[in-house]
């Protein structure tokens, strides 16, 4: 079900921005790069280039499929991965919403092949 979105190459970029509910403003945010091999996206954030997150999937119904957004920061004295959100892929739009702490924003990215950028988001779709 979600591999069939996912058959994309590593290097194949995705479409990133932060999308406002309130105001329908949408600011770019980066890109999203998939991994084949392990089944996650790789995302670089504008804001935070030397930081590495990934989406992961987590499971899912045929109607959705959920994510999992993980920071790998390194600290003095070691390092780890950091839950930091959740989201969701709309089907019908080809994007996976995701609630990224702290931000108020939604972060956005878009599986469509067209220019994701001009595509609206739906913004009463439920992000778990």
């Amino acid at each position: 079900m979600n591999r069939a979105m996912n058959e994309k190459k590593l290097d194949e970029r995705f479409y990133l921005w932060w999308h406002c509910p309130q105001t329908q403003n949408r600011d770019m945010a980066g890109v999203a790069y998939y991994n084949e091999d392990t089944g996650d996206y790789r995302l670089v954030l504008n804001f935070f280039p030397n930081n590495d997150y990934f989406l992961k999937f987590v499971g899912g119904t045929d109607d959705h499929c959920r994510y999992r957004l993980i920071a790998v920061k390194e600290r003095q004295g070691g390092g780890g991965r950091f839950f930091q959100g959740e989201g969701i892929l709309n089907k019908s739009t080809g994007q996976i919403l995701i609630q990224a702490a702290p931000f108020s924003k939604l972060l956005v990215v878009s599986l469509d092949e067209e220019d994701s950028f001009k595509k609206e988001v739906n913004p009463n779709k439920e992000v778990i």
